[in-house]
């Protein structure tokens, strides 16, 4: 019985050999415990308390074989001792920080990659305006490495994708729209611009630009090409007349005159900007919401005071008769600034703007037009009485449109004027068709 109790013990004590052996191999040949001594950390002084409680336990299991105690018990009870010892061991190395580790686990290894910060679509815009704006061309992947110091691989990347996600375009995409504008051709590097700017960029460039027709398989006779660009133009003018009348009613451009007592003119802290009639003259913008429309305050000596409404890009919509109160709520703003400018804080010197005069304005249509038929529509003016009725195309917010709009003056308070508009002005179809039947 007494020999296979120190058999058993025997054999714990080179199983446990053993496995320090190969926890010493493992970790290149170092002493986990000499290794552990390096460490400056907390949890590595825990560490070290157990191995010398590890220490302590095997030196208490040989003086007990020594001594000739071999208690099954108190054996078997250090055993498990040494064992929860061993994975207390254990559990604590893990615990330890990797930068403080000699040896670091492959398991605990993390790849770390480089963060590569994208360029921001609003930078790339930036420089793309700036390149037009400077000589009329678009951006290449050289300029977006020397603005913003990137790699050639990077900086192609960056406007391929842009061009996939139709933030830019290339002559390339004009060209499979049957498009040729002078100026803007397939290069090496490839050139790219702002998808935002393409109506301007083609309306800039109307007079020069090219239909190909070889797509339709036409001939290239001058009889032939001068054909086919008249059946474009109308085949694109009927398609806008059909879309004409359905169109919504909007006015912009709106000239209002109001009065004040002449006494206050000379309060008015404003140089004249013309010394033969005195005229003050102030500007402002208003409802930044709506693209700030300006507005321009024309003061005389004699009182009289002329408002200016500049809103071509952003027309006020004239549908319906919510639509006429959005106005007023936007004139009453107009009015704010007026009374501002006299300090007239009780409502003394600026009259109402129900009392305000429209003596000019311009009502119109959009239709959005593609990039083909803005070469192609032509530009219009009908006289109409003592007015004049006109279309052109007008780029607003990146996109073409095909404007028809007429010149009003209705003379008449604001609020009346509106609301006739709104109800009587007519343009449609027909009127549009007598232009093209009298061209």
């Amino acid at each position: 019985m007494l020999q296979q109790k120190v058999a058993e013990i025997m054999f714990f004590l080179y199983t446990q050999q053993a496995t320090e052996k190969m926890d010493n191999k493992f970790s290149g040949g170092h002493n986990n415990k000499e290794n552990l001594k390096d460490s400056i950390s907390s949890t590595e002084k825990r560490s070290l308390s157990s191995v010398k409680d590890h220490q302590q336990v095997d030196s208490t299991i040989a003086k007990t074989l020594d001594e000739g105690v071999y208690s099954s018990e108190k054996v078997a009870e250090k055993i498990d001792d040494s064992k929860k010892l061993k994975t207390s061991l254990y559990v604590s190395r893990e615990n330890v920080p990797s930068p403080y580790r000699k040896n670091v686990h492959i398991g605990d290894l993390v790849h770390v990659s480089k963060n590569r910060k994208n360029i921001k679509r609003q930078y790339i815009k930036k420089l793309a305006e700036e390149k037009f704006k400077e000589n009329g061309q678009g951006i290449t992947y050289i300029d977006v490495m020397k603005r913003f110091f990137a790699d050639k691989k990077k900086a192609q990347r960056t406007l391929k994708n842009l061009h996939t996600k139709k933030f830019c375009f290339t002559a390339k995409d004009l060209t499979k729209q049957s498009i040729n504008l002078k100026g803007i051709k397939r290069e090496n590097p490839q050139r790219y611009y702002l998808t935002d700017m393409k109506s301007k960029i083609i309306e800039s460039r109307k007079k020069n630009v090219q239909i190909d027709t070889t797509e339709v398989g036409l001939s290239q006779r001058p009889s032939s090409l001068t054909t086919t660009i008249d059946q474009v133009k109308s085949s694109n003018l009927q398609e806008l007349l059909s879309r004409l009348s359905s169109s919504i009613l909007y006015i912009h451009k709106l000239q209002i005159w109001t009065c004040i007592p002449s006494k206050y003119y000379d309060e008015l802290a404003i140089n004249p900007a013309d010394p033969v009639n005195k005229a003050k003259i102030y500007e402002t913008r208003i409802d930044q919401s709506r693209g700030m429309p300006g507005v321009k305050f024309i003061i005389s000596s004699n009182g009289t005071v002329m408002i200016y409404i500049i809103c071509s890009e952003h027309p006020f919509r004239l549908y319906m008769e919510q639509d006429v109160s959005d106005i007023l709520v936007f004139l009453g703003r107009v009015q704010e600034k007026l009374s501002a400018l006299f300090s007239d804080t009780r409502g003394i010197i600026v009259p109402h703007v129900k009392k305000w005069i429209l003596k000019e304005c311009d009502v119109n249509k959009d239709i959005e037009i593609d990039s083909l038929a803005q070469i192609t529509l032509p530009d219009m003016q009908i006289p109409l009485f003592e007015r004049a009725l006109r279309g052109y195309v007008k780029p607003i917010d990146g996109k073409a449109y095909y404007r028809v709009e007429r010149a009003l003056a209705p003379n008449q308070p604001i609020e009346m004027a509106l609301e006739n508009m709104r109800t009587q002005t007519i343009i449609d179809e027909n009127t549009l068709k007598s232009w093209n039947s009298n061209k």
